[in-house]
């Protein structure tokens, strides 16, 4: 599974994570076992559950930002189908696009389709909301 987003480290476990300001996070996950840890339903959506905590409780905080190397060059991941077994690479440098295929998207936007074999995937992790900070 490819994480994106931002995520929290709270008693030992990682949690996907909304800052929400003044102090507070959410924290979120699918697990329902974290029903027992104060965790509570988020909604309608029965499968998901939150709970806000102080920033301050969070052991760590760090932002995903996936990527994928096709063809010796580094891209955005804009999506991945797994039933097809495809990822979807954006780029904003329209030489490198060239050479390799990718259509237009937009203004200085360009997309290209690949099989995932064609591709190896990896993730930045780069702290926020002040952790890793000297």
């Amino acid at each position: 599974m490819i994480k994106k987003g931002e995520y929290g480290i709270y008693q030992g476990k990682e949690y996907s994570i909304i800052p929400e300001g003044s102090g507070k996070v959410t924290l979120r996950t699918r697990d329902k076992a974290a029903q027992g840890a104060g965790f509570q339903a988020a909604g309608l959506k029965k499968n998901i559950f939150i709970k806000e905590i102080a920033q301050s409780e969070l052991e760590n905080a760090y932002e995903y930002t996936p990527y994928a190397i096709f063809k010796n060059r580094e891209f955005i991941i804009e999506g991945v189908n797994e039933a097809d077994q495809t990822v979807i690479l954006k780029s904003i440098d329209p030489n490198t696009v060239d050479e390799l295929g990718f259509s237009s998207l937009g203004k200085y936007e360009y997309i290209k389709t690949v099989e995932l074999g064609e591709v190896s995937i990896s993730e930045k992790k780069s702290p926020i909301l002040g952790f890793g900070e000297k």
